[in-house]
This record gives C-alpha cells, structure tokens and sequence, in this order.
C-alpha cells in the first residue's frame, strides 16, 4: 500500500497525457537526481517485497479457485443433502473466499496501474536542464514499472479479476458436468 501511495503522489509529474492532481511532494524533491535515487530505493524495497511475497501469491490464487469450486460442486451436487448450517458455511466460504482475493488482486492492480503510469508520465516531462532530460530519458526506458507477481509466471494485472472469475466457473461447469456422467444423471 505504500508503494501504491508513493507512485500515486510523490513520483508523478505533471504530463500533457496524464495529469497530477494530488503531487504532495515539495518541489525541491521533485528533481531529476532526486526521482533516480528515490525510485531505485522503491525499486529495491518493492524486489525485497516480492521475494517473500510471491511465492505465496501463485499459491493464494490456486487455493482461492480451490475453495471456490470445492464450494460450488459441493453446493451443487449435494444441495437436498446437506444440512442449512453446511449450507450456510459453503456459501459464506465462498462468497468470502472470492471477496477477499479480488479486493487483494483490485490493490495489486492498481499499483501495476500506477506503476506504468509513472514511469509514463516522466518520458514526457520537460525537466530543469538538458542533461536532466537526456538522464531521465534514459532512466525511464531502464525502469519498469512495478508490479506484484512471481517474476514473468505470475504478474497481477487487471485481467486476472477477469480470470480469476472464469476459472471458478470454467471449473465448476466442468466438475459438475464430470459428476453428471460419472454418475449417469
């Protein structure tokens, strides 16, 4: 969330594409040396991050989608036999399952957003000086744009709502459809 609030207010400066409404930083921070040396720090913090974190993203995501359809077959399978407690639990488990790990894909999002917006917004901008136009050039063509994921395997963008969603009920048609001809239903 830190990064999120960092990339949103203190690094953006003001493009014909992309305007700042909310630049908080004081301008004497707001100079080229200083963007270089601050965005590397956020840069390193973000890679600090990630070497905890990512491993247990892909492994969040496979778990969401495994607690989604255990619920759903489970709901639509045995709905006359399960008791209202077990049907009460399952359906909160998902609805649950689903709300919190869409709210924590909609923020790694965000800050993807975020992140290629800043790096955007700084190829446009006329800094104070010539030199500081040719360094920031080529600082911004060095950095990418910071995002949560497990390297390339796993990036969260905004598709992966999208995804996420349709690998719950992709999943969930095709346990039920297994079921159903296993079954002879």
């Amino acid at each position: 969330m830190l990064v999120y609030l960092l990339l949103k207010t203190a690094f953006r400066v003001p493009n014909n594409d992309i305007p700042v409404k909310n630049q908080y930083s004081k301008p004497h921070l707001r100079q080229w040396k200083t963007y270089i040396r601050e965005y590397r720090s956020l840069e390193i913090l973000n890679i600090q991050y990630l070497e905890f974190y990512s491993p247990f993203s892909v492994l969040m995501n496979a778990t969401a989608v495994q607690v989604a359809l255990f619920s759903n077959v489970m709901l639509f399978t045995k709905w006359e036999q399960l008791s209202t407690e077990a049907v009460v639990i399952l359906v909160s488990w998902c609805a649950l399952d689903q709300i919190l790990w869409v709210i924590c894909l909609e923020m790694a999002a965000q800050l993807s957003v975020e992140g290629e917006r800043t790096v955007k917004a700084w190829k446009g901008f006329d800094w104070d000086s010539v030199v500081g136009n040719k360094v920031m050039k080529k600082f911004a063509k060095s950095c990418k744009p910071i995002r949560i994921g497990h390297g390339t395997m796993y990036t969260i963008r905004k598709r992966n709502v999208l995804t996420f969603f349709k690998a719950i009920l992709r999943g969930t048609f095709r346990a039920f459809l297994t079921l159903q001809n296993k079954h002879g239903n």
